[in-house]
């Protein structure tokens, strides 16, 4: 659907989908209200969102290109959206690392001169992905799966 009032009255969907677009919603409060009127209890939320926490983000700091100001309205954590969530009574079920937006975050927030982005881009990548595979909440972007609370 174009919008959510585009949606007909007594529509019910199975899954709604976020692919890197709720950071950019000005009232996502409002968003998940109307999409209450068309989710059922066995409605799946997919969500993809770059991660605040990841490793990535805590050694480019400013530079990380995820941070993608003014564009990103919000920056989540796995804690920050699950906290939100619970308001419109939904639950985080399952997370999933989303590996290569790691290596083209590290890619475009390497700010060095092409030799140095050559040489230290891969070992940066190398050393973020053992953190990445230790915990998932070291991962640039995460992947969740969601539903409602019942």
């Amino acid at each position: 659907e174009k919008s959510l009032s585009s949606i007909p009255k007594g529509k019910v969907y199975d899954i709604v989908t976020f692919w890197h677009s709720l950071e950019h919603l000005h009232d996502i409060n409002e968003i998940f209200v109307s999409l209450s009127e068309v989710t059922n209890e066995n409605t799946k939320f997919i969500i993809a969102l770059p991660n605040f926490n990841s490793t990535d983000r805590k050694l480019f700091k400013n530079n990380w290109i995820a941070l993608d100001v003014p564009r990103h309205l919000y920056h989540f954590t796995s804690f920050t959206l699950s906290e939100y969530l619970k308001i419109n009574s939904i639950s985080i079920i399952k997370k999933h690392r989303m590996l290569q937006d790691t290596f083209f975050n590290i890619y475009l927030s390497y700010k060095q001169n092409l030799l140095f982005k050559i040489i230290f881009v891969p070992l940066i990548s190398f050393v973020t992905l053992i953190f990445i595979l230790l915990n998932i909440n070291n991962s640039s972007s995460i992947l969740y799966i969601c539903k409602k609370d019942t």
